[in-house]
């Protein structure tokens, strides 16, 4: 069972679009010395209780109740949420991807070793078999977040990708 899938979409027109702007500005700027402890026990709280940290966090944050259930989306709400975006988006998105791959495919480190007698040296890159992807939902919702989130890395195999 999944969640209701839904994107929400303001107008300037529409009379609350003004609270709402309100509500997503940037208030103040906090320096990484004020932030650093707070992500630490974030990170360390995701590494100890997982997924459930990862469902509090979500709630807390982007006031989102997910499950273990909901929390990927499927691939039939993917394609259900293509008629929200125009033709011109989607071909502007696609562009975008596709430049992000090819700026990240050369930014992929590659595996080397060297042996001198009994000793060796060198570094080994081993891609992660699955990752997920944070899709900012507050103050900073960038269509170019979820892309350069969804396209870092080495490239995945056909198999292990997500598709949308």
């Amino acid at each position: 069972m999944s969640a209701e899938f839904s994107i929400r979409q303001y107008r300037n027109s529409d009379p609350q679009f003004q609270l709402y702007l309100k509500d997503k500005a940037v208030t103040g700027v906090a320096s990484t010395t004020d932030v650093e402890p707070i992500v630490r026990d974030i990170i360390d709280d995701v590494r100890k209780r997982g997924l459930a940290a990862v469902l509090d966090y979500t709630l807390r944050f982007d006031k989102v109740e997910l499950s273990a259930q909901s929390i990927e989306i499927r691939a039939d709400e993917r394609k259900a949420a293509l008629k929200f975006i125009s033709k011109a988006d989607r071909e502007a998105l696609k562009i975008a991807a596709k430049r992000i791959r090819a700026y990240q495919k050369k930014l992929v480190p590659k595996s080397w070793m060297q042996t001198r007698g009994d000793e060796s040296l060198g570094q080994l890159i081993i891609p992660m078999d699955r990752v997920g992807v944070y899709v900012p939902g507050g103050k900073a919702s960038y269509p170019s977040s979820v892309l350069d989130e969804r396209h870092s890395g080495p490239t995945l195999p056909a198999s292990r990708k997500s598709s949308w």
